[in-house]
């Protein structure tokens, strides 16, 4: 007999709030196994303690990433897979993981990733020129606050030169990242508010504004924000939540990678700059057109398999 899934029958609001409990279900959880990382590999004196700020320490950078990881899966992954499980009878399909990705469209996605990094850039430089009114003053110290922290953890990750520490980098800031918010927010969210509004361009947009809200990094927040676009649409156009898991990963990926060539001196910390400053916007708009070319190859690519696929059928 087949499987009934109970929320199978569920309008896509009541699916909504439903996905938003797991997740904060998850991460009351998330936080208990991150605490209780912390309190085997350092000891539970140094959970609420100062000993897990001395990012020098290279057992706190091993417990932090350890604990990152756990989250990460957490509160991500298992309540994407556990909400396809209640509401859909193939949670591989519910999910959009079950279809394979067009070779060509990996190799734009390549050259797509090192294309926007000026756009990026860019957009970085004007997000953080953001101020808000004095009577948000607070919120705005509280965010700068955040924002520092944020940076100076991810340098202390970034900041090991050795091979094996790329490959945990790797792993910990780009891999697992990639799978688990791809799952959570195109994977769940985007379907969801897609059968809400009926229209892929209000689900893209929506899922990417929160996708980029829930990293609470506001001085990152625009960047970010075109990102989620971005992958909202090559798993729109493509319908393999796989292409936009491959883009997600090669943009953490690719800072990852470079972090560590400029950390070894292989490569200049200037690379980090280009399309910020100024006199850089003949590189900013070729950055655009070009990023632009390679999305319409990508949709023209995808569009044309669809098209096979159809004659096929």
């Amino acid at each position: 007999m087949d499987r009934i899934p109970i929320l199978e029958k569920y309008n896509p609001l009541g699916q909504l709030f439903i996905f938003i409990g797991l997740v904060l279900l998850s991460i009351v959880i998330g936080v208990i196994l991150s605490a209780a990382v912390i309190a085997v590999m350092m000891g539970s004196e140094a959970i609420g303690g100062n000993v897990m700020s001395d990012l020098s320490n290279p057992n706190v950078l091993a417990t932090l990433k350890t604990s990152q990881l756990v989250a990460s899966i957490t509160i991500f992954i298992l309540p994407s897979l556990f909400f396809a499980y209640l509401t859909a009878r193939n949670i591989f399909n519910s999910l959009s993981i079950n279809k394979k990705v067009d070779f060509r469209s990996i190799i734009l996605v390549f050259i797509l990733v090192a294309a926007v990094l000026p756009i990026v850039n860019f957009t970085q430089e004007i997000n953080q020129l953001m101020v808000l009114p004095d009577w948000l003053s607070g919120a705005e110290e509280w965010m700068k606050t955040q924002e520092e922290n944020s940076e100076l953890v991810v340098k202390a990750f970034l900041s090991s030169t050795g091979l094996l520490a790329l490959f945990g980098n790797l792993v910990v800031m780009a891999l697992i990242p990639a799978i688990g918010e791809e799952l959570c927010f195109r994977g769940v969210m985007q379907n969801i508010f897609g059968k809400m509004f009926q229209n892929p361009h209000i689900s893209i947009w929506l899922t990417a504004v929160i996708f980029s809200a829930i990293h609470m990094q506001f001085y990152g927040f625009l960047p970010r924000m075109l990102l989620g676009a971005m992958l909202g649409y090559l798993y729109h156009w493509s319908g393999s939540l796989w292409l936009a898991i491959v883009a997600h990963f090669l943009n953490n990926g690719f800072a990852v990678f470079m972090a560590y060539l400029i950390g070894i001196g292989s490569m200049s910390p200037d690379i980090e700059e280009i399309g910020a400053g100024e006199g850089m916007w003949i590189i900013v708009i070729s950055s655009m057109l070009f990023s632009c070319t390679l999305l319409f190859g990508i949709w023209k690519n995808e569009h044309l398999k669809k098209v096979e696929i159809t004659s096929l059928d």
